[in-house]
């Protein structure tokens, strides 16, 4: 089979080229991949990463209230990033995330214990903190 045959269209066969140099350059993003991909149940369509700041209030990357920059440039109203196919996050900056998952229909679903330390990520992208969701 060709590996054109693989992809629907160009547009999709550059996204997953770029993906790949993401994941070849970020470890930690990677390793979140993986991560996801173990210990992830079916039904999780989406994750959403908690940052726990000075003041206590947990801010959540992507938010859904507004429009929030992705990893290959477009902006999404989407309040998660998808798992599959896996859609690398934007965060604030290197630290350890909180890891939230959910359904299609955005229900949070129980963290499986692969998580439960949560996960320290390099983003490739930075944005502001206030970009998030104070929950």
């Amino acid at each position: 089979m060709q590996a054109s045959a693989l992809f629907d269209s160009d547009r999709c066969r550059s996204a997953n080229f770029r993906l790949g140099l993401v994941l070849a350059e970020l470890p930690s993003v990677r390793e979140l991949r993986d991560l996801l991909i173990e210990h992830a149940p079916a039904s999780a369509y989406g994750y959403r990463l908690g940052l726990l700041r000075a003041d206590r209030s947990v801010w959540y990357y992507p938010s859904g209230q507004r429009k929030t920059q992705r990893w290959d440039g477009s902006k999404s109203r989407r309040g998660y990033f998808r798992v599959m196919p896996f859609e690398p996050p934007v965060l604030p900056g290197p630290t350890i995330y909180g890891v939230q998952l959910l359904t299609r229909d955005g229900v949070v679903l129980d963290l499986p214990e692969g998580f439960y330390s949560g996960v320290f990520i390099e983003p490739g992208q930075v944005l502001p903190a206030d970009q998030g969701e104070c929950i």
